[in-house]
């Protein structure tokens, strides 16, 4: 029985697209913000790495006088 559709019943419902298919307007939202995620919590990360920097020299130089 591998006929194809002939009425509009036989055809499954499709959500209608407005322009462009919601699921990958979606992903590509998604995929922006965990590019958005990435860049800040490396922003955090290297904000953090260069204050340890910073409070390690701080000691060092409060030990030395």
């Amino acid at each position: 029985m591998s006929r194809p559709p002939t009425s509009a019943s036989d055809v499954a419902p499709r959500p209608p697209t407005k322009g462009q298919d919601p699921h990958i307007l979606f992903l590509a939202e998604n995929s922006m913000l965990v590019k958005m995620k990435n860049q800040f919590y490396g922003q955090l990360v290297s904000i953090l790495m260069s204050s340890g920097r910073q409070i390690q020299d701080m000691k060092r130089r409060f030990r030395e006088d």
